[in-house]
């Protein structure tokens, strides 16, 4: 019995995960002190406010550059097209560059409150169900294994799974996605032969 409404993973169907979370329950999620000084973004801001929409800018089209934010989909942009979008869409790439940004320094827990309010904003502006929310949930998966939270990022590993299956599988760039991201989920859930299967395909 599965209650979350997600399909359990082809590879981890014998894998019972029920895990206790409430939809957008990081929204209240506190915004945590970084080096940076960033609380806030906003894409139509000015003076200090446009220098900060511009670091957190520069830092997510590195992201793409190098292969952190891997998308699937035109929605998200890549290096030629990321700035474009309406007001909420660039705030949400613009914290996307900040977490990773933050990541990237080891400041794990401001990291994941701007790649949480990334998702917010995407799945408010683009929808639950829409493909970049799966790379996002990797992504907040892979910090929370940073800061040794398994279980909740076993969830986000989950909702990413699901969110990749969702898309075209016989792809072969997300059937990549779906194998690594299973792999992720078997290495948090303690299930390292399994998991090493996944990757090697």
């Amino acid at each position: 019995d599965n209650n979350d409404g997600f399909q359990a993973s082809g590879l981890a169907n014998d894998v019972a995960l029920h895990l206790g979370h409430s939809e957008h329950s990081s929204k209240t999620m506190n915004t945590y002190l970084s080096s940076d000084g960033i609380d806030h973004i906003d894409p139509s801001a000015t003076d200090e406010g446009q220098d900060d929409f511009d670091f957190a800018m520069k830092a997510y089209t590195n992201a793409i550059k190098y292969g952190h934010l891997d998308f699937h989909d035109d929605a998200a942009g890549d290096e030629n097209t990321a700035w474009e979008g309406n007001d909420q869409v660039l705030a949400a790439k613009a914290y996307m560059g900040l977490g990773f940004a933050r990541q990237c320094k080891g400041e794990l827990e401001s990291s994941l409150d701007a790649y949480t309010k990334s998702l917010n904003l995407w799945e408010d502006e683009m929808g639950q169900n829409d493909p970049v929310n799966a790379s996002i949930q990797f992504t907040i998966g892979t910090v929370l294994i940073e800061m040794q939270r398994q279980l909740e990022a076993s969830g986000h590993f989950t909702k990413a799974l699901h969110l990749f299956k969702c898309q075209n599988p016989a792809d072969g760039v997300i059937r990549a996605s779906i194998l690594s991201t299973e792999g992720m989920l078997f290495s948090v859930l303690g299930e390292a032969n399994r998991a090493i299967d996944c990757f090697r395909q």
